[in-house]
């Protein structure tokens, strides 16, 4: 639509903005309303709306002129809440009002924004300017579903740490035979409370801006053999072959620590995802002057759908066996390669395993 019927079809608003603020106020306010990146709408105290610029009708997936003298509650609504727009756009006129608004519609697309409702000078007119908040909002439901979820995961293995420590230390309730790998099932449980705890911590680090890096020249294949090496119990108890293959491998500036998570994260996570008699191999090279480390294993694999998403945080794959683990290990990984200037990738299909390649300046 062009400028010159976007403009007539503002001209009554516009008026009513040229008497309260003047005419060259006015023709300056609707041109910067148009221009604005947030969405910006002009409504009637009974809903009409008499404006609304680009970006909004482009959120809201409507030509401009098909919103203009609609209902506001034709497009969007009080989230969660029976009750109808009227009651914000009443609480707007006798001031303000400033809350999260949704689209309308069973069927409507997903969207959120924090609105703000405010009046035009002594009229019954209202402006209101809307911000889109559906990432804030879908992070807040992740981390939600996350505090559940991490919950449940430290609880679990923490009934088992209690329950065998319980038949450990009284006398009255520990059996005559005791079960020979006890302490193995508490060990374990230990790790993934650990492990869980230490995501958690990492990830709160990143948020902050807190991941510094202790940069010096390292033995990459020596870190890699560590990392395994202690991850080698886990293997060992779930039935599965875990191997190493490094060969001669050129310096790498890097931190030591860090780069140790980064693969005891990836070959926990074959480990986890690969099932009793599998294998899992770690080999490390060179390519186009970088080192590379990769993990392979002959797991459940990933479905295509999955990989775009596999190092968002709190993201696992999502499958009908579900994993213990918070689906932070990928995104802690990610984070730490980058800082070091280096990539992570992944190539995997259902029911063929997956492979992850950390690939470092060399």
């Amino acid at each position: 639509m062009s400028g010159g019927m976007r403009l007539a079809r503002c001209e009554p608003v516009m008026g009513e903005a040229a008497r309260v603020v003047g005419v060259e106020e006015a023709e300056v306010l609707g041109f910067a309303l148009r221009a604005m990146a947030d969405g910006v709408a002009i409504v009637e105290r009974s809903g009409r709306i008499r404006f609304v610029n680009r970006a909004l009708a482009e959120a809201w997936g409507v030509p401009v002129p098909a919103i203009l003298g609609r209902l506001a509650g034709d497009f969007v609504r009080l989230p969660g809440s029976p009750a109808s727009l009227d009651t914000v756009l009443a609480a707007a006129v006798r001031g303000s009002w400033r809350g999260d608004l949704g689209r309308s519609g069973p069927d409507s697309p997903r969207g959120i924004w924090e609105v703000t409702f405010s009046r035009i000078g002594e009229t019954d007119t209202l402006v209101g300017v809307f911000r889109d908040c559906s990432e804030r909002q879908a992070l807040d439901q992740l981390r939600a579903d996350f505090l559940s979820m991490i919950t449940h995961d430290i609880k679990t293995p923490l009934t088992v740490i209690l329950g065998y420590t319980e038949l450990l230390t009284e006398a009255e309730s520990r059996p005559a035979d005791m079960p020979p790998d006890i302490l193995a099932h508490i060990r374990e449980s230990g790790e993934k409370i650990h492990a869980l705890v230490s995501n958690f911590l990492d990830v709160s680090r990143i948020e902050a801006g807190r991941l510094v890096l202790d940069r010096r020249v390292i033995d990459l294949g020596g870190v890699v053999t560590q990392a395994v090496d202690q991850l080698a119990w886990s293997a060992r108890r779930k039935g599965l072959a875990l191997s190493v293959e490094s060969g001669t491998l050129p310096a790498v500036v890097a931190d030591e620590s860090q780069m140790e998570r980064v693969v005891g994260n990836l070959v926990g996570n074959a480990i986890k995802y690969t099932a009793a008699g599998g294998a899992v191999r770690v080999t490390t090279g060179r390519h186009n002057g970088h080192v590379t480390v990769a993990v392979r294993d002959t797991g459940r694999g990933i479905p295509a759908h999955e990989l775009p998403h596999l190092f968002e945080k709190y993201r696992r794959v999502r499958d009908k066996n579900r994993t213990e683990g918070t689906g932070l290990g990928l995104f802690i990984a990610k984070t730490i390669v980058e800082a070091h200037g280096g990539q992570i990738r992944v190539e995997s299909a259902p029911g063929a395993g997956s492979t992850f390649t950390v690939l470092l300046p060399a």
